[in-house]
């Protein structure tokens, strides 16, 4: 992969992904298993990023990413990784101020919740089948 597809594949988890770094963890183990990443190497990523302070989102593209496309990987991965949080607060929170009573709003994050819950159960469910 070059760092341009690495960039596009990080971009597109974090652009879709709610939740934060285990949720992105667990999209980026999938993602990166359809693309040819090996278990074994996704295992050390996911174990390295987790303990590593920080953000765990940054710190798995930072992993990844130079086992992809060397050290440009590495960057073109984070900064993946941190454009669409960064457009998205910039255009919506006008919005969520303005309507942070809204009780549709609180809906739609409780809906977000739980299925960052059933991200994390499906990532810990996977990790555990795989160790035991």
């Amino acid at each position: 992969m070059t760092p341009l597809e690495v960039f596009r594949v990080f971009f597109r988890i974090s652009a879709v992904t709610f939740g934060g770094g285990i949720a992105i963890l667990a999209m980026a183990k999938s993602e990166l298993q359809k693309r040819g990443f090996p278990d074994e190497e996704m295992a050390e990523v996911a174990a390295l990023a987790t303990s590593m302070p920080g953000p765990i989102a940054t710190s798995t593209a930072w992993l990844a990413g130079p086992k992809i496309a060397g050290i440009p990987g590495a960057f073109a991965g984070v900064a993946g990784i941190l454009v669409p949080p960064f457009t998205a607060i910039l255009l919506l929170s006008g919005f969520v101020l303005a309507h942070r009573d809204s009780e549709w709003l609180s809906a739609f994050f409780t809906g977000v919740l739980c299925a960052v819950a059933a991200l994390v159960a499906t990532l810990v469910w996977g990790e555990l089948r795989r160790t035991f």
